[in-house]
């Protein structure tokens, strides 16, 4: 048999690559050493879905993130792949104001959207079991989770439903 491309590691992104190139016409087959898809560093992944707010402004691994962020949410209700917009809040103590005012700007810069500068009083009403100190904060609406596992698995199914070779 012959194959246009070649994936090795059935994690996440094998799985995506290997998805994205069968739509894009190329004949593929992924290889996985494990018994089980995803078994590698996908399966310790956190899942944490990254809103963009640390990288440097302009750079590629925050264009990245932040595109990945919206297309990652979008995929999970296309495809019933379970999820969570928790968000997240980024706290300080007293004198570290400056440096979150800092990076609430570069978020605003890198374009994320639903950040918002929480004082003292906002971040124990959203979550009442912080250390008393914390005095300021950023509350990242678009940060998340989803089931890293479930996403392994719903992207090998297309891949496979597609004629692709696992």
């Amino acid at each position: 048999m012959n194959f246009d491309a070649v994936i090795v590691g059935g994690g996440v992104i094998g799985c995506a690559i290997a998805l994205e190139l069968q739509k894009s016409g190329l004949e593929s087959v992924l290889i996985e050493k494990n018994p089980f898809l995803g078994e590698e560093v996908s399966s310790r992944n956190s899942g944490v879905i990254h809103s963009g707010i640390y990288y440097p402004n302009n750079s590629l691994k925050n264009k990245l993130t932040f595109q990945g962020n919206q297309l990652l949410y979008e995929y999970a209700l296309k495809n019933n792949v379970p999820f969570k917009k928790t968000g997240k809040i980024i706290f300080g103590l007293p004198d570290e104001k400056d440096k979150l005012l800092s990076l609430y700007k570069n978020g605003l810069k890198n374009g994320v959207k639903g950040l918002t500068l929480l004082e003292k009083d906002q971040i124990h009403e959203l979550e009442p079991n912080l250390n008393s100190e914390i005095s300021n904060g950023i509350l990242s609406e678009h940060t998340g989770v989803i089931d890293v596992p479930a996403l392994v698995e719903s992207l090998s199914i297309q891949f496979e439903n597609n004629g692709g070779i696992v």
